[in-house]
């Protein structure tokens, strides 16, 4: 089940690749993208048990009912939302690493403890926050005045 779960997360970052370097020419990108978008979130559903939304065409993507109410929801664009089981994944494009900041300055306000953290305003960074029996980790990269990648995945502390 484990490997099946990591497969489908390749193929979703693969596909969201393709689609940030331009490997989809923008005069055929809504009859493709939404071929491409279908065909990754079936594949992606078919090896898991979990629901996927994948957002090749600027069209955004559903926060999933599997988001706890507790946990902000960061600003920006939802490229794609993975729920399987009681983990829950969005992968996002932020305004700069400021906002990642303005992020993790939210879910701490809303109860959640600053654990590890690394950043390099060149590069991205890594954070994880737990509490109310949750842990969010967040991974981010990009450029640090314009467009970052956020990705935040919820799921429960193990015991």
């Amino acid at each position: 089940m484990r490997v099946r779960w990591c497969e489908g997360l390749v193929a979703a970052a693969v596909a969201l690749a393709l689609a940030g370097c331009g490997a989809i020419d923008s005069a055929v990108d809504d009859a493709v993208g939404d071929g491409i978008e279908n065909a990754v979130e079936d594949a992606i559903e078919r090896g898991t048990d979990g629901s996927v939304d994948v957002d090749l065409n600027g069209d955004g993507v559903e926060v999933p009912e599997s988001w706890p109410a507790g946990v902000p929801v960061p600003e920006g664009t939802i490229l794609s939302a993975i729920s399987e089981s009681d983990t829950t994944i969005l992968v996002m494009a932020v305004a700069g690493s400021a906002a990642v900041e303005a992020y993790i300055a939210a879910l701490e306000g809303a109860g959640l403890a600053r654990g590890e953290y690394s950043s390099d305003v060149e590069v991205g960074g890594y954070a994880e926050l737990e509490g109310d029996g949750i842990s969010v980790t967040l991974v981010w990269g990009g450029d640090p005045d314009g467009e970052t990648s956020l990705q935040v995945a919820v799921l429960p502390l193990e015991t």
